[in-house]
């Protein structure tokens, strides 16, 4: 095993256990909640060679999900219209944390292997791209739950 990716991997599962608390930050007097799964999201999709070039598209779905929905909050903030996160979102960044913390598991373990059909797949790395695009889909079905809310509230 690559111990090199013991850390990574535990910072992870240690922002996967923490996620569902997001930690108040006081950021020039005012207080800003930052959330862990946006960085980990964001940072799945800069580390290509954990996942890609066609699954950094997975990721890039997310993360463009990421900042339209913290838009969105920002926007409908003052406006006293509260944008609550739903289970189905819950278990999109469940599935993030699950697909990061495999990938980079995979890395770690390369003879960590199956064969699967005529291949010999990677099991971590598998378990990773699979959740990745699970998260993936479930943030396009989130994302649009919360577009639909917003648009009720826009001129």
């Amino acid at each position: 095993p690559n111990r090199a990716m013991a850390a990574p991997c535990s910072c992870c599962v240690l922002a996967a256990l923490t996620e569902h608390s997001c930690l108040p930050i006081v950021t020039a007097g005012r207080k800003a909640r930052i959330s862990c799964h946006k960085v980990l999201a964001a940072q799945g999709v800069l580390n290509g060679p954990y996942v890609g070039d066609m699954h950094v598209v997975a990721g890039l779905i997310i993360l463009m999900r990421e900042i339209a929905v913290s838009g969105l909050r920002e926007f409908l903030g003052p406006l006293q219209v509260s944008v609550p996160v739903s289970k189905l979102a819950k278990w999109k960044t469940t599935f993030q944390m699950v697909s990061l913390g495999a990938l980079i598991l995979g890395e770690g373990l390369p003879r960590w292997t199956m064969m699967i059909g005529a291949v010999d797949a990677n099991i971590p790395h598998t378990v990773g791209l699979v959740t990745l695009w699970g998260a993936a889909v479930l943030t396009v079905i989130t994302g649009w739950d919360y577009l639909r809310v917003g648009l009720k509230h826009m001129d």
